[in-house]
């Protein structure tokens, strides 16, 4: 139960600071526009990091999430 609060919890918080910024007309605000400030997707390499970043993120939570016991968390 306390986990499932605490999930909650971080669900609305999330929330509370992104709607604001989604909101606004203040550019850099939302997530979507740090994280391509971050990686500098308007770059071939930027994207490409992008890229690569997002596949291994996706390989391992599909991986995790599946429980295929190749991972270690």
């Amino acid at each position: 139960m306390v986990w499932a609060l605490l999930w909650i919890g971080w669900a609305l918080a999330f929330f509370a600071i992104e709607l604001p910024a989604v909101f606004n007309k203040t550019h850099d605000d939302t997530l979507s526009e740090r994280l391509r400030a971050l990686f500098h997707t308007n770059t071939k390499v930027g994207r490409s990091v992008w890229v690569i970043c997002w596949g291994v993120f996706s390989a391992l939570f599909l991986a995790h999430i599946l429980g295929s016991g190749s991972i270690f968390w």
